[in-house]
């Protein structure tokens, strides 16, 4: 399939408000001295796909980027959506955003409205906001998941996870399962700080396992690299609300190698119901401690 390579993470520092409309201004005006030799054009729409790409996924935070730096933010977000879905569905004909999409359309509903800015990037009230890292969807590796629009989250956006993902040899749950991953180096700054790690998720059971002979399954895990796994419960996800949760009871440090991930709950028989119809993952929160 045609798919959106990303190499660079979309928090990456060169990808800051002010080249990104640069950017996106120099590629508007190669455009209109391009229109008549398609060859040219072409080029740059692939272009200037990437530049929206990015600014429709990252928009709520590069705004507030742009403000604090005195930078003005023009609205154009329906001009942006209305152009990528142009080139991305008639340009590059894609056919998804990245591997084990079904097609482009969960992700344009996503970014077809904006996203907001957070009120809060710590996790509880009280904590400094210079002791907390906000890590967002947008920067979240995944498989099998992908983002999407979501009203109950901080940002309106989450990253979704199907409850019946399989591994890659067709098989339920297990080890080798995973569909969010958060490498520490996207979210840790490269020093010896030690932070505690939470995210929010909310969880929805599926309607078609049988909770009368299993009333409180385990809906899905998650894990720090090769750690033991924390295995979270149905009866703690029953109000389809956003929970916070700790990831690890011990202080983690940027490793250069360690990684948080999500998964479905382990499935024995594939062809059951799984206990879990979707995990949504809002954000991460990083809280530096002086422990």
């Amino acid at each position: 399939p045609s798919i959106i390579h990303t190499k660079s993470n979309l928090f990456a520092p060169y990808l800051h408000a002010h080249f990104l409309l640069k950017s996106e201004k120099m590629l508007e005006e190669a455009a209109q001295k391009a229109t008549e030799n398609p060859r040219f054009l072409r080029h740059v729409q692939l272009a200037q796909m990437g530049i929206d790409y990015v600014i429709l996924l990252n928009e709520a935070k590069l705004k507030q980027q742009a403000t604090a730096q005195g930078i003005s933010w023009p609205d154009k977000h329906q001009r942006r959506y209305d152009r990528f879905k142009y080139i991305a569905e008639h340009i590059a004909h894609l056919s998804a955003i990245s591997e084990g999409d079904e097609d482009i359309s969960a992700f344009l509903e996503a970014v077809k409205e904006p996203a907001i800015a957070p009120e809060s990037n710590c996790p509880h009230p009280g904590i400094p906001q210079e002791k907390c890292i906000d890590f967002h969807e947008v920067g979240f590796t995944l498989a099998g998941a992908y983002i999407t629009y979501d009203p109950k989250a901080s940002d309106h956006r989450t990253a979704r996870l199907p409850g019946d993902t399989l591994d890659d040899n067709g098989e339920g749950g297990g080890a080798g399962v995973w569909g969010i991953q958060i490498p520490y180096d996207d979210l840790l700054p490269q020093n010896d700080d030690h932070w505690y790690l939470y995210a929010a998720v909310r969880a929805t059971p599926n309607p078609q396992y049988n909770f009368t002979a299993d009333p409180n399954p385990v809906l899905f895990r998650s894990g720090i690299s090769e750690d033991e796994p924390i295995e979270y419960h149905k009866k703690d996800f029953e109000d389809d609300a956003y929970h916070i949760v700790r990831l690890s009871p011990y202080p983690q440090y940027q490793d250069n190698s360690s990684y948080i991930w999500f998964a479905p709950t382990d499935i024995e028989d594939i062809t059951a119901p799984s206990p879990l119809k979707a995990l949504y993952v809002d954000r991460i929160f990083a809280v530096r401690t002086d422990e």
